[in-house]
């Protein structure tokens, strides 16, 4: 499944008329009660889950005849902007080189049950999510939401491996189950993420010494169980089959959350910044198996990238073009105009009860206090208090932090999705961002991610490897760095531009530079863009091993795409159950393919 996005028209330089003919084929074929979008959209937008199947079956039907040119391109209802240029939608204007959108809008139902998990389906927007969470829990369970406005996709964002700033930090994290079609929409099929049981076997494996057979027959088990979660990556490029529904798990909502905002004092190191938050992250560390802390996220954002947030870009500025980045010297003085500093930080933590809370705003404060400035905290406490009670804590906190300002926040308002997080989408737009209802695709911004993860040690040979490639490649040098593991960091890089064919290209081949240049002090992509999945010839080496090592071959129509992908034409993983099939004989194969655990890092890849 892939998160959408909007254009206008389509364009059909690809495949010409053969979409029409393609298109009508369908049409004709499909019952009555199937909704179909209309010919200028090219799109199939099931009313249920039941009519996944049907199209499926007509979508064999007509690849065997040869009547079906195009892939077909299952689309989540939401807009995970950015992921890749040419994400399908029921008015892309890529389409054409995509395939025929499968839109899983209607497929929006949701069920919590007594013990926080919720089945969602496939079309599910962070607002509709938020909205049933504070209609069936009030603020009993958190809505683990992401910055990408109200409606993104929740199912799209998981399996794409987006973030958000609560206490499951990746919304990947967070999936338990996937219920999905396979390509030949025969049946309908669960893979469980047995998150669980791999802690366990985790646990067990500390008994024994290295070379113990039975800690070599428990780390066989668990890369079983890793790979369970390393193939559901393919799930969101629609390569194995429609995801129809998903099992989430939630978490209580802690009494104490907060958001602190701050800027990096000049002249302060920020690796020693990052290192100071990863012990701290190590510090207030909840379950080493499972790694949580009451420091959920830490994010460092140069001024380039904090720029958009706080106007348009200035396109009738001397000296400026919304083609070119900003001259070094006009972007610093804009981000003096507009407050910014050359670095700003932000954190999001939480705390089960206010004693902890208070040891960790002490911490916080003995550990980077001399380090930053211009700190605002907003903060909410997930119990009823009066107004009297809020005033009472309010001062304790200020009396531990009196250099901080500091506000308290209903709890339902600090996870109510917004729209500010698109702001930056529309920085080379000519008419810039409007002032609400925010939609990139519609309005035909350039934007591709850059998105890497490596080693924290390395984090500011990255930053600086970024700023100077997208500058030499004609984008604003915009970065950055997120950690929220022990000893990773990630980078967050949008790449924005004009969108036309040539800028669109060049954000590739910057990509793909920036790529080459970042393997060499150990960052790897965090969820390569779809156009570029061959890139990483170690991704390539795993998906050609389990094309060998699967058990079906089908009729897929979800291979037939133009350019490339990580399986080939016209084959497909069979997942029956929670068990890949192959993976066993796989395994042994996959270990070979690098000395460093190949199994234990792809799911940051992915």
């Amino acid at each position: 499944m892939r998160g959408s996005s909007s254009n206008t028209t389509p364009e059909r330089s690809v495949l010409g008329n053969q979409w029409r003919d393609s298109f009508n084929e369908f049409k004709s074929r499909l019952p009555a009660n199937v909704v179909v979008g209309d010919e200028a959209r090219f799109a199939l937008v099931p009313e249920n889950e039941d009519q996944i199947p049907v199209i499926l079956q007509i979508a064999n039907i007509l690849k065997e005849a040869g009547k079906l040119p195009a892939s077909l391109v299952p689309q989540s209802a939401g807009k995970n902007w950015g992921t890749d240029i040419k994400h399908g939608h029921d008015k892309a204007g890529m389409t054409s080189q995509l395939g025929i959108p499968l839109n899983l809008c209607n497929l929006n139902q949701m069920d919590l049950d007594s013990d926080g998990n919720i089945r969602i389906g496939a079309g599910v927007t962070q607002e509709q999510f938020q909205q049933f969470l504070t209609t069936q829990a009030g603020t009993r369970k958190i809505a683990n939401i992401s910055s990408a406005g109200p409606k993104t996709s929740v199912l799209g964002n998981a399996l794409e491996r987006g973030f958000g700033s609560f206490p499951i930090t990746k919304h990947f994290n967070a999936l338990t189950a996937l219920m999905f079609y396979p390509g030949h929409g025969q049946e309908r099929n669960r893979i469980e993420f047995m998150k669980a049981q791999m802690l366990e076997v985790m646990r067990q494996m500390e008994a024994y010494p290295a070379g113990h057979p039975e800690r070599e027959r428990l780390s066989a088990l668990c890369d079983h169980l890793q790979m369970t979660n390393l193939i559901a990556g393919s799930f969101y490029r629609g390569h194995a089959g429609v995801v129809s529904e998903a099992t989430m798990r939630l978490v209580d909502r802690p009494l104490f959350f907060a958001k602190l905002n701050f800027d990096v004092k000049p002249g302060v190191d920020n690796q020693t910044l990052l290192r100071k938050f990863q012990e701290l992250y190590r510090e207030f560390m909840l379950d080493f198996y499972e790694p949580s802390s009451c420091i959920n996220v830490f994010m460092l954002s140069n001024q380039a990238r904090q720029l958009p947030m706080h106007m348009n870009f200035p396109s009738k500025r001397e000296g400026v073009s919304l083609d070119r980045p900003l001259p070094p010297d006009i972007l610093k003085a804009l981000a003096r105009e507009k407050g910014i500093a050359q670095w700003s930080g932000r954190v999001s933590l939480s705390a089960p009860d206010m004693q902890t809370a208070a040891h960790l705003l002490e911490r916080m404060k003995k550990e980077i206090g001399d380090l930053c400035e211009n700190a605002r905290m907003v903060y909410s406490i997930n119990q009823n208090l009066s107004g009297r009670d809020i005033e009472k804590t309010s001062y304790r906190l200020s009396r531990i932090v009196p250099e901080w300002t500091s506000s308290h926040l209903d709890p339902l308002l600090l996870d109510k999705p917004n729209e500010s997080g698109l702001a930056v989408a529309y920085w080379r737009s000519k008419e810039g961002a409007p002032a609400k209802d925010l939609d990139p695709g519609r309005d035909k911004c350039g934007l591709r991610w850059g998105k890497f993860i490596g080693p924290t040690d390395n984090a500011m040979a990255m930053a600086d490897i970024v700023a100077r490639t997208y500058y030499e490649y004609g984008f604003d040098p915009m970065v950055r760095m997120r950690s929220d593991s022990l000893d990773h960091t990630y980078c967050l890089s949008p790449m924005t531009f004009v969108n036309t064919p040539e800028a669109r290209e060049r954000s590739k081949e910057c990509y793909r530079t920036l790529f080459n240049k970042l393997r060499s002090i150990g960052y790897h992509p965090q969820g390569l863009p779809y156009d570029m999945m061959r890139l990483h010839e170690q991704q390539n080496e795993v998906m050609e091993t389990l094309e060998e090592t699967h058990i079906e071959r089908i009729n897929n129509p979800f291979m037939m795409t133009p350019f490339p992908h990580p399986f080939q034409q016209d084959q497909a993983i069979h997942i029956n159950g929670a068990r890949l099939a192959g993976i066993i004989r796989a395994r042994n194969i996959m270990r070979e393919l690098d000395p460093n655990q190949v199994l234990q890092a792809f799911p940051t890849i992915w």
